[in-house]
């Protein structure tokens, strides 16, 4: 995002750039000191005599010379344009006349709009993201009931760990918020000893209820999956009371196994 946004910014200086140096300053050019003035006095006396044809109105000497000068050539030069210049040319540059310019010209313009229109979408999302804080990689994840299982450690998911002695460890330390936890991975580890889903550190709750094909065992999953996510990523803070609810739920979902 941040590349996208400095190179956008750097496509519309130069363009600026380019635009300035291409605008040619006009000025106001003073009087030429080779143009003959008359003096008052001449043109008082010039206002009560006619006009004789026959007087011929002289040029000061060298001054074709003067005027030959290279100051005076106003000839502009074309300048070579690089590879950049041109694509920037074409890119922002007014439909042309033959059909395949034209065509060609609008497409980079429409594929421009559309690289902004996709950035703008993206900086809303990133915003939207933050205002709801979502915790750990919030960029690539789904839902609520989507989150990925392994916030904590990931060696946490293995079927030779014994579940059961974790789950009588954290519950002597009052920590019902882990057991919790192990408990659905517990779950887990049983449903993928059946066959019925596949274990894999990025599935998400909602990838592994699809897999579950039995109706009645998905609802109760859901259910399950709902209170883990409530109380290990919501940080819910549980009572025994409220443990002991959750364990039968859990007990329950393994029965139907």
């Amino acid at each position: 995002m941040k590349r996208f946004l400095m190179l956008f910014t750097c496509i519309f200086c130069c363009r600026l750039a380019f635009a300035f140096i291409g605008m040619q300053d006009t000025t106001i050019s003073s009087p030429d000191e080779d143009t003959a003035f008359y003096s008052k006095q001449e043109d008082d006396q010039s206002a009560f005599s006619t006009n004789d044809s026959s007087v011929v109105r002289q040029f000061l000497p060298g001054f074709k010379q003067k005027y030959s000068d290279e100051s005076f050539n106003y000839k502009e030069l074309e300048k070579d344009t690089s590879a950049f210049q041109k694509f920037l040319d074409q890119l922002f540059q007014a439909p042309a006349a033959t059909p395949k310019d034209h065509s060609f010209s609008i497409f980079w313009v429409y594929l421009f709009y559309f690289i902004i229109a996709l950035a703008l979408m993206y900086g809303v999302y990133v915003l939207v993201s933050v205002l709801l804080g979502k915790k750990g990689p919030w960029l690539i994840h789904k839902k609520s009931d989507g989150e990925v299982l392994f916030y904590g450690d990931e060696n946490d998911m293995h079927s030779d760990i014994d579940y059961k002695s974790l789950i009588t460890k954290s519950l002597e330390q009052n920590d019902f918020r882990s057991a919790v936890r192990y408990q659905y991975l517990f779950l887990l580890i049983k449903l993928a000893k059946k066959g019925i889903v596949t274990l894999h550190k990025e599935k998400t709750n909602s990838d592994y209820r699809n897999e579950i094909k039995d109706k009645n065992l998905g609802q109760s999953f859901s259910y399950v999956s709902y209170i883990y996510n409530c109380t290990w990523y919501g940080e819910f803070v549980m009572t025994q009371t409220e443990y002991e609810q959750a364990s039968g739920a859990f007990e329950e979902t393994n029965n139907m196994i």
